[in-house]
């Protein structure tokens, strides 16, 4: 029995966002123990995404590019620090 079209969309598209959740909560835990949870879910949703973006290319489904996009996503999240823009600048005047 096939799934129908639209439920594999859907499931794409929450497999997608829920990986993109799952980079933000490695930049938001707090603790050892939900650092570490966040940061397997973040492996294991990486993983998925990148077995989603294989499986498209290789059935031709033209959609492997949205899960490229969604892998960049979730590395800059991940890595990179957002509340340095929110901070205000040092500025030392060589006192």
């Amino acid at each position: 029995m096939d799934a129908s079209p639209g439920l594999v969309v859907g499931g794409w598209i929450t497999l997608h966002v829920a990986a993109l959740v799952a980079a933000c909560c490695t930049r938001i835990s707090a603790g050892p123990r939900l650092n570490f949870l966040a940061q397997m879910c973040f492996f294991t949703s990486m993983l998925v995404v990148a077995m989603a973006a294989w499986s498209c290319q290789q059935h031709q489904a033209g959609s492997w590019g949205f899960s490229a996009f969604t892998l960049v996503g979730m590395v800059i999240t991940a890595v990179f620090d957002f509340g340095r823009f929110s901070e205000p600048a040092i500025v030392d005047s060589g006192r």
